[in-house]
C-alpha cells in the first residue's frame, strides 16, 4: 500500500495516498476525526468519488493547483454507501464528516514535478 502519513503543524494527521491504493480510496480505512486522506493526480480532469463500502459520512473536497496554490472546485458531504460526487481536480481530500473540521490541506501546493 502506498500511503505516506505525517502530521501538520496544526495537529492534523494527513495520509498521502499514491499508486494503486488510490483506486481503493478510504474503503476499510475511513479517516478518524483529525485525519485526512489526500489523493494527488497528474493533470486536471473529471474525477469521481463513491461511497460504496464506506461506513461513515465523509467531507470530500476536490481541488486544483493554480499558480502554486490550491483552489477548491467542489466541497460536499457524502453519506455512507450511497453518496457520490464528481468534479474536475488535481487533488481529492477526504476527511471524517464534521461541521467543525479543520482544513487539513496546506494553503500552498507542493511543488509539482514531472
Amino acid at each position: 500500500m502506498a500511503v505516506e502519513s505525517y502530521e501538520t503543524p496544526d495537529g492534523v494527521t494527513r495520509h498521502r495516498v499514491t499508486g494503486l491504493s488510490k483506486a481503493r480510496g478510504v474503503i476499510g480505512r475511513e479517516p478518524a476525526p483529525g485525519e485526512a486522506y489526500v489523493f494527488p493526480f497528474d493533470g486536471i480532469r473529471e474525477r469521481v468519488v463513491h461511497m460504496l463500502g464506506v461506513t461513515e459520512p465523509l467531507d470530500v473536497e476536490f481541488r486544483v493547483v493554480w499558480n502554486g496554490r490550491y483552489e477548491t472546485t467542489k466541497r460536499v458531504t457524502l453519506q455512507p454507501w450511497t453518496g457520490h460526487a464528481s468534479a474536475e481536480c488535481t487533488h481529492i481530500i477526504e476527511r471524517h464528516a464534521s461541521p467543525a473540521a479543520a482544513d487539513p490541506a496546506p494553503e500552498h501546493a507542493p511543488e509539482v514535478t514531472g
